[in-house]
């Protein structure tokens, strides 16, 4: 059994004169939530209107709030006009978007062709049962959340990085530190050289010791000498008297 599916193949008038027109022949609107490229249920739904193989999810946002602009290197978003349009850029074209989807309210849009301006949930009037919607009070709510499916086809070249030409340091000039004149030492004065004068080693004159009253002053012979002295005028003296004794 087919899912339940409407294939909107006129523009819907806008509600106010502030809403965008767009002209998108075909897209799909489906009951359910879809997450990304990947999910079951949105791969069986994309088969039933001729997208076999959506390929891979190559951006989603899955919480919307409000109007901003989103993505990353291969895909741009940003919603618009209190939150209920998407406008999507593909930014890498090594790439080719095969599927837009949106999601508002309890029901998500399938897009299959460019442009991919103005892009919006499914209208809260829409039932799975009606046909092509041509009614003048059309009411989007606005995106929850949404998601973009592709292919890449060819690899991309990579951008080489400009080459900056060095800056060269300038090169500074050193400051000459100017040359101190060297004071001169004046030439030291030579202290002559005296011979120090000779003090003359004089042996101290002694002093006459003084001598007890009634004996001679001291002669300065030894008492051995003396001694010595007189035994051999003793000797001498008997020899004499010896010889004199012999002769009588």
């Amino acid at each position: 059994m087919l899912p339940a599916v409407a294939v909107l193949g006129a523009a819907l008038p806008a509600a106010a004169t502030d809403e965008p027109e767009h002209d998108h022949e075909p897209h799909y609107y489906f009951e359910g939530n879809a997450q990304d490229c990947e999910n079951p249920e949105f791969r069986d739904n994309a088969a039933s209107i001729g997208l076999d193989e959506p390929g891979e999810t190559l951006f989603d946002v899955d919480s919307a709030d409000g109007n901003g602009t989103t993505g990353n290197e291969i895909i741009s978003g940003t919603i618009h006009t209190d939150g209920k349009y998407l406008d999507v850029v593909l930014q890498d074209d090594s790439y080719e978007i095969t599927a837009v989807v949106v999601k508002g309210g309890p029901n998500y849009a399938v897009y299959l062709e460019d442009p991919w301006t103005d892009l919006h949930s499914p209208d809260l009037d829409w039932v799975p049962e009606a046909a092509a919607r041509t009614s003048e009070s059309v009411r989007y709510p606005a995106i929850s959340n949404w998601f973009v499916c592709g292919v890449q086809t060819s690899t991309p070249t990579p951008t080489e990085p400009p080459t900056e030409t060095p800056t060269e340091t300038p090169t500074e000039t050193p400051t000459e530190t100017p040359t101190e004149s060297p004071t001169e030492t004046p030439a030291p004065t030579e202290t002559p050289d005296e011979s120090p004068t000779e003090t003359p080693d004089e042996s101290p004159t002694p002093s006459p010791s003084e001598t007890d009253e009634g004996e001679l002053p001291d002669t300065g012979t030894s008492p051995s000498a003396m001694l010595l002295l007189g035994l051999t005028l003793l000797a001498g003296a008997a020899l004499a008297l010896r010889a004199r004794f012999v002769r009588s």
